[in-house]
């Protein structure tokens, strides 16, 4: 090394979108080649951002800030597989409308499936195509051919598990599922928990503004779906986070973090949204003696689980 002198060399370049914006429709041959410096940089960048965005309509759908940052997290943050579980009113239709945009204008959607109670899947047709320009056909429109013709598919969770159905929609490989009300797969004895469970997709997207309904094991049956293994067996996660003596929850700060990398909850609280003021009117009458009698009996029977529902407030 003593035969040689040693330099400082600073190496410099322009951000790749300001090597962007430099060229103009009247740039030369000369500015090709930043053209595609800017390309090359732009490509070494997470690209994370939702791009598609620009291609709304802002009078056919207001997107609120909540909603966008629910969909960049979902999308980007968790690695497209999460929980929305936004309380009621809150637009979480919206967000998976956003979602779903985003990997359309990506191509990332060959092939997706949104299964929702019957009596919203054409509610969901609708407002997928007049907010967001996306095209599904549902179970009940004429042209309908199956699940296995069609690759944008909206339709009730009870149609695709019927014995009709269910042998076709488990044998597709999809790219997306969106599951709304998931409330409805709690139960992993339900023929519904069981197709959700064998079904094969790379994302997920699941919508519930009740992710706790009576137990605990609600929550985790749901989320096992989306995330296995992240609240371990249900034994170790009763065993761990719940009181077994008073069926409260414990260690609740390390169920929040886990909660955390896959559910997505905004109460109305948080937003900015001005809703409509309630009038609350409340009025007496004197019960039958029959009537006096079935609400004793109904107070004996839900006091048995009040200790399990108040775990509903910490969500």
């Amino acid at each position: 090394m003593a035969d040689f002198d040693l330099v400082e060399t600073e190496v410099t370049y322009e951000s790749a979108d300001d090597l962007l914006d430099s060229i103009d429709e009247d740039s030369t041959d000369g500015d090709h080649v930043q053209t595609v410096q800017a390309v090359r940089l732009k490509a070494g960048q997470p690209d994370s951002e939702l791009r598609s965005l620009k291609q709304l309509d802002e009078e056919s759908v207001k997107l609120l800030e909540h909603q966008v940052d629910a969909a960049y997290r979902a999308l980007f943050e968790m690695d497209g597989k999460a929980l929305l579980a936004d309380e009621v009113g809150l637009g979480k239709t919206i967000e998976v409308g956003m979602i779903l945009k985003e990997m359309h204008f990506r191509e990332t959607d060959d092939s997706v499936l949104i299964l929702t109670p019957a009596q919203l899947a054409k509610q969901w047709q609708g407002e997928l195509l007049e907010k967001f320009g996306l095209e599904y056909v549902c179970n009940y429109d004429d042209e309908f051919r199956g699940f296995d013709k069609h690759d944008h598919i909206i339709a009730s969770i009870d149609t695709a598990k019927s014995d009709r159905h269910r042998a076709t929609v488990l044998n597709r490989d999809w790219d997306v599922l969106v599951l709304d009300e998931a409330h409805y797969v709690k139960n992993e004895e339900t023929d519904r928990y069981d197709l959700i469970d064998n079904l094969s997709y790379q994302y997920a997207f699941f919508l519930t503004a009740t992710p706790i309904q009576n137990e605990l094991t609600d929550l985790y049956n749901v989320v096992s779906l989306l995330r296995p293994g992240l609240f371990g067996t249900r034994d170790v996660f009763h065993h761990y986070f719940v009181d077994s003596n008073q069926e409260t929850l414990v260690n609740r700060d390390e169920l929040q973090e886990r909660l955390n990398r896959v559910m997505i909850r905004n109460r109305r609280a948080d937003t900015d949204i001005d809703f409509t003021d309630r009038t609350i009117d409340t009025r007496t009458f004197d019960p039958s003696p029959e009537e006096r009698e079935l609400y004793q009996q109904s107070q004996i029977t839900s006091g048995v689980r009040i200790a399990r529902i108040k775990a509903r407030s910490w969500f």
